[in-house]
């Protein structure tokens, strides 16, 4: 099976352009924009020994973290634009001698606008960080506060430069109710070292196309084709070229049960040092019900990997709580030459009289390396507590932790932080604090840093 991989997306991304403003082109008059500008200042001092968490330690770093922020938001019924901006100053010493330079500079896009029957999505995202400054599991919590590890966390060892970047289109016609829709969907990301990086670049593309057809109110029949293509930049270009067809149809059971079932077949290539193919059948099951409480449900999963077919399946259960709610899932999965592994998810969200306490868990494949798919768990715990109106503190832990394999050492990973943040004035707040870090990796060893902090900051609003 043999595609052209760059002019298919090329040709998908033109389509997507052209039509959406036809396709999209219905809004509704009259609608006022609420554009606002944002601005953000901070000014920090900090301490850390071991910054890069290095066996032995290298010694202590001294700093200051100048760093701006920038943001634009545009919101309609129909329409939502938002641009985000910002990169720190460092200026210090560290263990290597002086710095005098920019740092974790960031750029993020998103856009959405809706027709009668159609929506186009487009968002984006790009990043550019010192490898010896982006050790900390807190370089990768979201905006929503859940830990998002990148697939070569592991790898993040070192010195150099390392650039991330992300985009993604879609466009969908044809909302639920229509008798058949379709979505579209193009992507390509990537992550570029350099500066003495000995890590290797990689190049993801990936496009698909979903159509959905309504049989009846409670029977929907569905056909997805996907293909995905990535590469890995070493002395030789290692590269995956994933093919994946599949059909299913979504039943209502009842009106609170839903009933889920795919079936489909996969084809991974893979050139390079090493050449081979692997094919099967992919495909799943998902039950979902509604309950006045929440919803519970059971899922089994098959996936074609380069090494073979990752077999997973579980169950879930979500409930709202009267100050907050809760979700989880627990199962099993198996990866190719390996035993049955557990795996699962748990989300709590307590909302107490003085702050929020929140718990997240995940254990889960990761399978985007291209031979050597492992088992990652992921914790993160924090707790917000407002002392008066105008102070607060926050105790914030995280733990990561990636299986170790004959490829490849295990490597564990664990932070605290306590931050103290007083709003001094409408404007300007004043945050302090210390955090602790701990790595440990097979055949390396245990690393240690402590850290002590204080800023200061202001936020700027500009309705337009």
């Amino acid at each position: 099976m043999s595609f052209p991989v760059l002019s298919m997306p090329c040709r998908l991304m033109a389509g997507l352009v052209t039509g959406v403003a036809v396709l999209v082109a219905p809004v509704v008059a009259n609608e006022p924009p609420t554009p606002r500008l944002t601005f953000g200042f901070d000014q920090r001092l900090e301490a850390i020994d071991n910054s890069g968490l290095n066996v032995p330690s290298l010694g202590r770093t001294v700093q200051s973290v100048t760093r701006l922020n920038f943001g634009f938001v545009s919101e309609t019924p129909r329409e939502a634009l938002s641009f985000t901006g910002g990169s720190g100053f460092r200026l210090g010493d560290r263990p290597q001698g002086s710095i005098s330079a920019f740092d974790d500079t960031r750029l993020g896009l998103t856009y959405r606008r809706e027709g009668g029957d159609s929506e186009f999505q487009i968002r984006a995202s790009a990043r550019q960080a010192r490898i010896e400054t982006l050790r900390s599991l807190l370089d990768f919590v979201d905006e929503d506060g859940v830990l998002q590890l990148p697939e070569d966390f592991d790898e993040l060892s070192g010195f150099g430069r390392r650039t991330s970047y992300d985009v993604e289109a879609r466009l969908a016609l044809g909302q639920e109710a229509a008798p058949v829709g379709v979505t579209f969907t193009l992507g390509a990301g990537g992550i570029d070292y350099g500066d003495g990086a000995t890590q290797n670049d990689i190049r993801t593309l990936r496009a698909g196309v979903d159509t959905r057809f309504r049989l009846s109110p409670v029977l929907t029949a569905t056909l997805g084709v996907r293909r995905e293509e990535r590469r890995e930049l070493a002395s030789v270009t290692e590269k995956r070229v994933t093919d994946r067809v599949e059909a299913g149809a979504i039943y209502a059971l009842s009106p609170r049960t839903d009933l889920r079932a795919r079936l489909g077949y996969s084809q991974v290539d893979r050139t390079g040092t090493i050449v081979r193919r692997e094919e099967g059948v992919v495909g799943g099951v998902d039950l979902d019900v509604d309950t006045p409480d929440g919803s519970y449900g059971f899922f089994v999963d098959a996936r074609q990997l380069e090494t073979g077919q990752e077999l997973s399946g579980g169950v879930r259960r979500s409930i709202e709580l009267p100050r907050g709610a809760v979700s989880g899932s627990v199962g099993a999965t198996r990866l190719p030459g390996r035993d049955n592994a557990l795996i699962g998810t748990l989300s709590w969200r307590q909302d107490l009289p003085d702050g929020p306490l929140t718990v997240n868990l995940s254990r889960q494949s990761v399978t985007g390396d291209l031979e050597d798919p492992r088992i990652r768990t992921v914790a993160s715990a924090s707790y917000a507590h407002q002392v008066n109106q105008v102070s607060s503190f926050s105790l914030r832990a995280d733990h990561a932790r990636s299986d170790g394999s004959a490829q490849r050492n295990q490597i564990e990973e664990s932070s605290l932080r306590l931050t103290y943040t007083r709003q001094l004035t409408a404007d300007w707040s004043l945050n302090s604090g210390v955090g602790y870090r701990v790595r440990r990796e097979e055949t390396i060893g245990r690393a240690t840093s402590p850290e002590i902090f204080i800023g200061l900051g202001r936020s700027f609003l500009f309705p337009l």
